[in-house]
């Protein structure tokens, strides 16, 4: 895991603008559980109608969307949050243990997340896997008492970090996805009709443009649609530079590549 610089993005839950790891980290420890367990409610529901050819689509660099396809953009998010509460749970039980990195490259390369002319994993099987496991690790983070967030483990490239540093690291690295995918999304269905899984409430909750909610849109000086729901958002920017990170509304800057090492 290469911890983000002031340069990378997630999404602000305030105003739907890029915010860095650092930003994220100020937030009060609450509002981080509640903005983990939330954010898998701000997926484009349009994700659950694409045809099996959209999710395999890859793209080139040229497309300012990132590379992976949807599918394996999908794989990849699930496989890390297993690896991300493991390793939280590991800080609270075995503080002072060692980590291990894990090689996201590996996975896609041996085809972890189907093979051409077979049987390719489902989507809903991806986004139930991290819903399912957020809400789940999400009772138990609620529990924690200040002297367990503050438990440390060794990362073997970035060292000492506490429960409460790998909490805020994963919510940066699924909204860092979150950006690419909708970029994906938007290029091969329109930048019109996104809708979050979760519905308007939900959405704003996690830092969407839902009715009654702060809009990043807003403050860009762009209309918000009627329905409340985000205005969307597209990317000219190359792999190199990064994709929309700003998550599932407008389109910003982002100076962070697809891949982030975990």
């Amino acid at each position: 895991m290469t911890t983000p610089t002031d340069q990378s993005a997630g999404l602000d839950p305030a105003t739907a603008m890029p915010m860095t790891v650092e930003g994220i980290a100020a937030s009060p420890t609450t509002e981080l559980v509640n903005r983990y367990r939330a954010a898998v409610g701000l997926i484009d529901r349009r994700l659950m109608e694409m045809a099996d050819d959209d999710l395999d689509q890859a793209f080139l660099p040229d497309a300012g969307v990132g590379r992976w396809p949807i599918r394996v953009l999908m794989g990849h998010l699930a496989d890390a949050e297993m690896v991300q509460i493991h390793r939280m749970r590991r800080a609270v039980a075995e503080p002072g243990a060692v980590l291990g990195l894990w090689d996201e490259h590996a996975f896609i390369d041996c085809d972890m997340y189907g093979k051409e002319g077979q049987v390719r994993s489902p989507i809903a099987g991806f986004c139930a896997m991290v819903y399912t496991t957020r809400q789940w690790a999400g009772e138990w983070l609620a529990t924690l008492t200040d002297q367990e967030w503050q438990r440390e483990i060794m990362h073997p490239e970035n060292g000492a970090m506490s429960t409460r540093d790998l909490l805020v690291y994963t919510i940066w690295h699924f909204e860092h996805h979150l950006g690419f995918l909708q970029a994906k999304i938007a290029k091969l269905m329109g930048e019109e009709g996104y809708a979050p899984i979760a519905g308007p409430a939900a959405h704003a909750q996690a830092g969407g443009c839902a009715s009654g909610g702060s809009c990043g849109c807003e403050a860009q000086g762009k209309a918000r649609p009627a329905d409340g729901s985000c205005c969307g958002g597209s990317s000219a920017q190359s792999e190199s530079t990064g994709a929309n990170a700003g998550g599932s509304c407008c389109s910003s800057q982002a100076n962070s590549a697809e891949s982030s090492t975990s």
